[in-house]
């Protein structure tokens, strides 16, 4: 496999995921993962601290959590554009933060992936 690079997307509003979904799959990019997470943020405000934390964080059910979503991009460019057109969908600002994160980890090598016309996509057959 080709180097590349693996974005990250963070999402703290269910509306903007579902605009960020839909930008995405416009751009040609409709292989991705979703995770549901939970920043500390919004966990430690429910926290006891003077109880146990452990028992503490069963709150974290009744907030709302955040999405990450990630993908396999194969080129620097790539990435630029996906993250530029993101920002602009998420209303993101530096001066007023809370709305979410995006970030990119260099991919060395992978198995599963492979790239064909500058978009990622998973093989369902096996290669023979």
């Amino acid at each position: 496999m080709d180097k590349g690079y693996i974005l990250f997307v963070v999402i703290n509003s269910g509306r903007r995921f579902k605009k960020v979904k839909k930008k995405l799959i416009e751009m040609g990019y409709n292989r991705f993962t979703v995770i549901s997470t939970y920043g500390t943020t919004n966990v430690l405000e429910t926290v006891d601290f003077g109880g146990i934390l452990a028992g503490s964080l069963g709150g974290q059910e009744e907030h709302q959590g955040s999405k990450t979503l990630y993908l396999v991009v194969q080129t620097e460019d790539e990435v630029k554009e996906i993250m530029d057109a993101l920002e602009e969908v998420q209303n993101m600002d530096v001066m007023k933060p809370g709305k979410g994160i995006m970030f990119t980890i260099p991919l060395y090598s992978s198995y599963g992936v492979r790239f064909e016309s500058s978009r990622i996509y998973k093989n369902s057959k096996s290669s023979k």
